[in-house]
């Protein structure tokens, strides 16, 4: 959820005329195989584990309080049932109505595996948490996010303007 806007500002920051587009049949931006990102999946082994080691390249992650996160996964879900039962049911269906109620939504949330509501220390390996040299929190996203953007060198064409009409 909290990954759209960040997936849109890489988007734009690589020059791609449909950054700002969302959903549609190519899933923008969230797709790896549409959205023309470069994940560190599809580096091989030994670049990826040299990037990863590289203290010059920023590893930044972004964490929400869990409460806030558990919450915000909630509202969406209920409102967006089709993803729930994609997600957890595709095969037999009807789980989805388990994200009507929170404390079902809590229960299918203990087996079904979903980016969404699995702690954040879940998101890589224990032994790559070391090399992550840059942490934002949503709750102060304004500040943490110039911060980030002025690390890399890109406030200045992303942040400072703000998404302006293109």
């Amino acid at each position: 959820i909290g990954s759209l806007l960040w997936k849109q500002a890489f988007r734009r920051m690589e020059g791609l005329l449909d950054w700002n587009e969302t959903g549609g049949p190519k899933g923008l931006p969230h797709d790896p195989a549409h959205n023309g990102l470069k994940y560190l999946y599809d580096f091989d082994a030994g670049e990826a584990e040299q990037i990863i080691k590289d203290p010059s390249w920023t590893k930044a992650i972004f964490i929400r309080d869990p409460k806030d996160r558990f919450m915000e996964v909630y509202s969406h879900m209920s409102q967006h049932p089709a993803e729930v039962a994609q997600q957890c049911c595709p095969r037999q269906g009807g789980c989805e109505i388990q994200s009507q109620s929170l404390i079902q939504l809590l229960d299918l949330s203990m087996h079904c595996k979903s980016d969404q509501w699995e702690p954040q220390s879940h998101r890589m390996e224990k032994k790559y948490w070391e090399y992550v040299n840059f942490i934002g929190r949503m709750e102060t996203i304004q500040e943490d996010s110039k911060r980030l953007l002025d690390r890399i060198g890109a406030w200045e064409e992303i942040g400072a303007r703000g998404w302006g009409v293109n």
